[in-house]
């Protein structure tokens, strides 16, 4: 009788697709085109086409981008812009200080002239801002090129604080910055992110909780007294104009928009956490806000680009 032969058994091979790759969330995702227009102009302050943003209320003004570059030599120093600072078209909200090294006492100006203010004072009734940004630009030559800098989104009463207070030095508030990088041959740049009541429209002079304003700023430390850097700030306002100009401010449309403010930032957020710094030799400083109120520290989200997405 012949003797059987069992064949071994193979094991079975189950064939599994490959799981495609996340794509990356686009800053438009869960926006309609109002919002997500608004997000872009966030994105890119200084060159996507201006639209009106997505705050709430009727009322409705001309947009107009404005740009200023302020050179700085010394060692160390800070900027800090609040768009819609106390009296928005007396002081658009810039604070500067400088120093001859990053232990030198903060000795802050915060009487500048922003982008676009003189403009505003001229023919302006009321503004509000709607995008803006800081640019670093290094200035001086590869051979010197020295020290680091910091940015940051933060609020206009982060900025009011390194103003009013007594005895900081730049290294004293570098935490305050989280944002730090070694002093690029590139530009390094740091966009705004609006606030709760940065969608109100404030007239001449009108003093504001700059507390509920967004803000950004950049600091920086061991420049070196042969090198110079360019801020450049951009912003766009939205302005109504005086009744003796004789222009009628265009007709209010409503809230174009379905999203809120706070969804085109979350938006952002979502799609990249560190939008609001458009490097990529970012690195995340001290996670606190060292000598700001523990209110900042507290909302502060490590790669959020600091604590305004909380304020929504």
């Amino acid at each position: 009788m012949a003797k059987k032969v069992q064949m071994k058994k193979r094991p079975l091979v189950v064939m599994q697709r490959a799981k495609p790759k996340a794509r990356p969330q686009r800053p438009s995702a869960g926006l309609d085109a109002a919002g997500a227009a608004h997000a872009q102009l966030l994105n890119d302050p200084c060159g996507a086409a201006l639209t009106k943003p997505v705050y709430i209320g009727t009322g409705s003004g001309y947009l107009t981008r404005f740009t200023q570059d302020v050179t700085f030599t010394q060692d160390s120093g800070l900027l800090c812009f609040t768009p819609a600072g106390t009296g928005l078209l007396g002081n658009s909200g810039i604070i500067q200080a400088a120093g001859a090294s990053s232990s030198a006492a903060l000795v802050t100006n915060s009487a500048v002239t922003g982008p676009g203010v003189n403009f505003l004072a001229g023919v302006a009734d009321q503004a509000r801002p709607v995008a803006a940004c800081i640019q670093v630009i290094y200035t001086g030559t590869e051979l010197n090129r020295a020290g680091i800098i910091n940015r940051a989104q933060f609020t206009g009463a982060d900025c009011a604080f390194l103003d009013a207070t007594s005895g900081l030095t730049f290294d004293s508030v570098a935490s305050s910055f989280p944002v730090e990088t070694r002093t690029p041959a590139e530009r390094l740049e740091v966009k705004w992110a609006p606030g709760m009541r940065d969608s109100d429209f404030t007239g001449l002079n009108v003093g504001t909780r700059v507390g509920d304003r967004g803000s950004i700023g950049v600091l920086w430390r061991g420049l070196g007294a042969t090198s110079s850097i360019k801020l450049r700030i951009t912003v766009v306002y939205e302005w109504r104009p005086t009744a003796i100009e004789g222009v009628v401010a265009p007709v209010a449309t409503g809230d174009s928009s379905h999203n809120t403010i706070g969804a085109v930032v979350n938006a952002l957020f979502r799609s990249n956490p560190s939008w609001g710094f458009s490097d990529s030799m970012m690195k995340l400083g001290s996670r606190a806000f060292g000598v700001l109120a523990p209110m900042a520290a507290d909302r502060f989200v490590p790669g959020s680009g600091a604590l305004l997405r909380s304020l929504y």
